[in-house]
């Protein structure tokens, strides 16, 4: 109601001050200027009237000027004018004000899309998830159920065989035997790590896998990528098998002989090795973290960058085998006998070792940084570039060492166990304690100088 009285005095106005506008030209074309000036136009009288008789006292005409016409029409002009504004302003505010509104509709138009379209991405997300985790539980159920049926299937064949075809009387070259190979593979291949556990466990209590005369012969099988974890295999002859890529973490070789068998990129985490035989077999680039070598003679075999961090390695006979780049850092290796091994660029820090004969064995550039040792013998053992910075060495006999370039910063020596001709070859000694008790600061080849009483014999 508001708005259209303002719209219909806006017109008035706007009317008013047209007209005004309009007799403003006319008087000045019809006039002469000074004369209406001077003169005026269109008379005017001013009577005044007696209140009590009613009668004219006075009369009194006089001439109406321009200014008084300008005079009447300012007012109607302000008007005019007033109003223009006033509308426009008006007009300006109704702008701003649907301006506002549709901004205003149009985010909660946005705003209700986005939040259709998140909850139609989440539900979607979750419905994939659901029939993700359905789909692999009855995949996980299936699987189960087939691993279960082939381990059923393997028992009644070699039952079978056993019992019916005379399996254990045969001969090597006999089908009968070349079908229990056969059988006994592609169901370990197809069996999880619980399943084959039952499996070897009837082989061996069967003596099927015997190592004087083994009637399953399991040599050149492949179980690469085989779940083999936390199977115990005792008493048993592997020649030549692949266990490439397998998991046998937490596996246990009890009195094995592992010829030539390939343990590549295997994960054997806490596998334990006790009275084995590793003749020529290779362990390149597998997770032995935390192993155990227990009374194991290990020969011609390969660890080369091997992880055998935390590994215990104790009464081993290692011979002509390879751990370059190896890392047995925070091992403990005791009462060990090495010889012609190489260790080159192996990681060996932190060891604890004891009691062990090294000979004709290479360390180039190992890294011994703060591991103990005592009781070590060395004979024609080298370790050119050798990091030993705060070793600790007691009770050893080190003059079969040769220490080119090696830093023994921070080492201590004990017991006269190297000489200072040995030492002098060194690349830094700075802060090693020397045998004879004093901390050393200087130049290797100043040792050569400094004498020390004779080293008891051993």
């Amino acid at each position: 109601m508001m708005k259209r009285l303002l719209k219909i005095l806006q017109k008035i106005f706007n009317f008013l001050f047209i007209i005004s506008i309009v007799i403003i030209i006319a008087l000045f074309f019809i006039f002469d200027l000074g004369s209406i000036l001077d003169s005026g136009f269109a008379e005017y009288s001013i009577i005044k009237v007696d209140p009590r008789t009613n009668e004219i006292i006075e009369k009194e005409i006089h001439n109406r000027t321009w200014w008084d016409w300008l005079g009447l029409l300012i007012i109607p002009a302000v008007l005019a004018i007033g109003a223009f504004f006033l509308n426009k302003s008006e007009r300006e505010n109704d702008r701003k004000i649907v301006q506002q509104r549709f901004e205003n509709e149009q985010k909660l138009i946005q705003a209700r899309h986005e939040n259709e379209q998140i909850s139609t991405g989440e539900r979607f997300e979750k419905e994939q998830l659901l029939a993700k985790e359905r789909y692999e539980n009855e995949l996980k159920i299936s699987l189960d159920k087939q691993r279960e049926e082939t381990l059923r299937l393997y028992f009644d064949r070699m039952t079978v065989l056993l019992l019916e075809k005379g399996l254990r009387d045969s001969k090597p070259e006999d089908e009968i035997r070349i079908m229990a190979r056969t059988i006994t593979i592609s169901a370990i291949r197809s069996l999880d790590s619980k399943r084959n556990d039952l499996l070897f466990r009837f082989l061996v209590e069967s003596k099927l896998l015997d190592n004087s005369n083994p009637i399953v012969v399991l040599n050149n099988a492949d179980f690469s990528n085989a779940n083999l974890e936390d199977i115990t295999f005792y008493y048993i002859n592997f020649k030549d098998i692949n266990f490439k890529c397998a998991n046998l973490n937490n596996a246990k070789f009890y009195h094995a002989n592992l010829n030539g068998c390939k343990f590549n990129n295997a994960t054997m985490i806490q596998t334990r090795f006790e009275y084995c035989k590793l003749d020529n077999s290779y362990f390149e680039n597998a997770t032995l973290k935390n192993a155990e070598f227990f009374k194991v003679e290990i020969d011609q075999s390969y660890f080369d960058k091997g992880n055998l961090t935390g590994a215990k390695i104790k009464e081993c006979k290692i011979n002509h085998s390879y751990f370059n780049g190896a890392v047995l850092n925070s091992s403990i290796i005791d009462y060990l006998k090495i010889d012609d091994c190489s260790f080159n660029s192996a990681k060996l820090i932190k060891i604890d070792g004891d009691i062990i004969d090294i000979n004709k064995t290479s360390f180039y550039d190992a890294d011994f940084y703060k591991s103990v040792f005592g009781g070590i013998s060395l004979n024609y053992a080298y370790f050119n570039g050798a990091n030993f910075k705060n070793i600790f060495i007691c009770s050893s006999n080190l003059s079969g060492g040769i220490f080119t370039d090696a830093n023994f910063d921070g080492a201590y020596f004990t017991d006269h166990t190297i000489t200072l001709q040995q030492l002098s070859q060194a690349k830094s000694l700075e802060g090693a304690t020397l045998p004879n008790g004093t901390i050393f600061h200087g130049d290797p080849e100043d040792l050569l100088d400094i004498v020390l009483p004779p080293i008891p014999p051993h």
